[in-house]
């Protein structure tokens, strides 16, 4: 929907607003005039409005916006449309050096996060390469299944039977697994666990450290990290 201001002898009057259905008629102000199906020109001519140039708000990564407003252009005295031009402005200031740690320590937690708690990973059995789903492969789910098959064993259940397949990033299954098979699972996803927690320590200490916006910005919060399995069909 179009905004737009009223201009009086090339000045704004009043605020900016989005156009009714309705507007009071020119000559007759006690009545009203549907207004929906006057394009610009004639919206100008009837009442002195002028459709605002949206311009979209700056991107706040760094900046907040201080303040908006209306940049008006008039030549010619503003007699036609043609002559004036209404832009939506922004003014913006840089963030301060703790919105800045703040905001990129936020990208790194969840970026840890999304590692060490949901992360897929690779593991091994037999010459075959699993990957596995990080969203169902925590360590502790690992250990409570191993400590489970070896809890059945101990009550006189066959080890044989005492086994359990673990899901595939996707959804399949790993062969049937025995506790010590988990246990280097459970032992392979606490590896990618410590390296995610590690690189998180060292970025948290850089960004602490950080004297000023720039070195904040600075700072590659992207590399470092354990890596994690290719997605299957990625570039194809």
């Amino acid at each position: 929907m179009k905004t737009y201001i009223k201009v009086i002898d090339g000045a704004q009057a009043g605020d900016p607003f989005i156009l009714p259905a309705t507007l009071p008629h020119p000559d007759f102000p006690d009545r009203s005039i549907g207004v929906k199906h006057l394009d610009d020109d004639h919206l100008f001519d009837l009442f002195n409005l002028v459709p605002v140039i949206d311009v979209p708000e700056p991107d706040q990564e760094w900046d907040n916006v201080v303040d908006s407003g209306i940049e008006l252009v008039v030549e010619n005295n503003g007699s036609e449309l043609s002559d004036i031009t209404a832009t939506q402005v922004y003014n913006t200031a840089p963030i301060s050096l703790a919105e800045a740690q703040a905001k990129v320590m936020a990208k790194v937690k969840s970026r840890r996060d999304a590692i060490a708690d949901d992360g897929d990973f690779e593991w091994s059995l037999e010459g075959v390469t699993y990957r596995l789903q990080g969203t169902s492969s925590s360590v502790a789910q690992m250990e409570r299944s191993r400590d489970l098959l070896n809890e059945m064993i101990a009550r006189g259940i066959a080890a044989e039977e005492a086994k359990q397949p673990w899901r595939t990033w996707d959804n399949g299954w790993t062969p049937p697994l025995t506790p010590d098979q988990i246990n280097d699972m459970a032992y392979t996803k606490g590896l990618q666990g410590i390296s995610c927690w590690q690189r998180y320590a060292a970025l948290e200490q850089e960004i602490a450290a950080a004297a000023d916006l720039a070195a904040v910005m600075a700072i590659d919060i992207t590399t470092g990290w354990p890596e994690l399995p290719a997605n299957p069909g990625a570039g194809e």
